[in-house]
């Protein structure tokens, strides 16, 4: 009776000794027995369970296969889902010791399941053919007015920005994006007019004839949607309001106006000329200002040494305005947590 007492005894105490502490078994198998003290999203905190004055261990969630808890319970872990993810995941851990039901654990929402957010650097591209306007005035019987190109050489300048990804669809987002944009161009502008009668039946001419070299900055408000085509290839459907922020335009050219006598054989009898050599002008002489184009973008996104980059093309075009550029560009997602 004695020795089976004992027996009876020494069981009890190593079997309540074991099921007091959690066994963390790793995915190389090996088991730790511990006092669990903390469980993050991504790590496990704990002490040993034979040396509880011990220093605190950390040990990430990637290398555990499955917990059992001193309560009967085990957990068993899922690889880890990247957090860069467009959706939000689920941990499934299954309760044990008789109790067969199987609960979802949701996480909590990251602000990058939202909002996404990257800078943008480029190069614009685009024909000096360009910063006039496109609407050619009605023809008169008194007047004429007329724009015209003087090149179609391409230039390069510089493109910097930012854009705001919204929602938490993995196939469509909403953008909101602020850009830096310069453009030149050369064009010329000729007009000519028939003036009022001097009463004796005589009559004035006034004509113009001015090149014109300009250099405009604009902050272009863009707006649209991100659809993703495959992979991490996106179409941009894109609109822009071009604010003119400064303008500096030139004028070159002579302005002409002609006396001619009344009576049967009229006849040129004074000419008076002015001339303008890179005379500043305000923008809005050219018959430009600020105003809407679209802007439709192709980008890709790819990861490179643990960062989120991206390469852009992007068409400017404004109806009303000679505004076409095209933009090359690079993105970089800065902020982990708005990925």
């Amino acid at each position: 009776m004695k020795l089976t007492f004992l027996y009876t005894f020494l069981f009890l105490f190593f079997t309540a000794r074991y099921i007091c502490q959690d066994v963390i078994v790793k995915k190389d198998s090996t088991r730790i027995k511990s006092k669990i003290l903390e469980i993050r999203p991504d790590e496990i905190k704990f002490k040993y369970f034979d040396y509880q004055d011990g220093p605190l261990i950390t040990l990430s969630k990637k290398e555990v296969a499955y917990i059992f808890y001193l309560n009967g319970t085990k957990e068993i872990f899922k690889e880890v889902i990247n957090l860069k993810a467009d959706s939000f995941y689920y941990a499934e851990p299954i309760v044990w010791q008789g109790d067969t039901t199987r609960s979802k654990k949701h996480t909590e929402p990251k602000i990058g399941d939202y909002i996404k957010f990257n800078v943008q650097v480029g190069a614009v591209m685009n024909s000096l053919s360009a910063n006039y306007t496109r609407r050619e005035p009605p023809a008169q019987r008194t007047a004429s007015e007329k724009y015209s190109a003087s090149s179609n050489k391409y230039i390069f300048n510089y493109n910097i920005g930012f854009n705001f990804l919204f929602g938490n669809n993995a196939y469509i987002k909403h953008v909101i994006g602020v850009n830096y944009l310069r453009s030149k161009g050369e064009y010329n502008y000729s007009s000519g007019s028939l003036g009022s009668s001097d009463g004796y039946g005589g009559r004035t001419t006034h004509s113009e004839d001015f090149h014109y070299v300009s250099k405009l900055d604009f902050i272009n408000i863009v707006t649209g949607l991100r659809l993703k085509l495959f992979k991490k290839l996106y179409i941009e459907p894109l609109a822009s309001i071009n604010i003119i922020v400064q303008s500096d335009v030139r004028q070159s050219g002579a302005s002409t106006v002609k006396y001619i006598s009344g009576g049967p054989t009229p006849t040129l009898y004074k000419t008076e000329t002015e001339y303008f050599s890179n005379k500043k002008v305000s923008a809005e002489r050219t018959g430009i200002n600020s105003t809407i184009s679209l802007c439709p973008k192709i980008s890709y996104d790819f990861d490179f040494n643990k960062q989120t980059l991206g390469v852009c093309i992007s068409y400017n075009l404004a109806y009303e305005f000679r505004l076409p550029w095209i933009m090359v560009g690079f993105t970089y997602y800065p902020f982990k947590k708005l990925r």
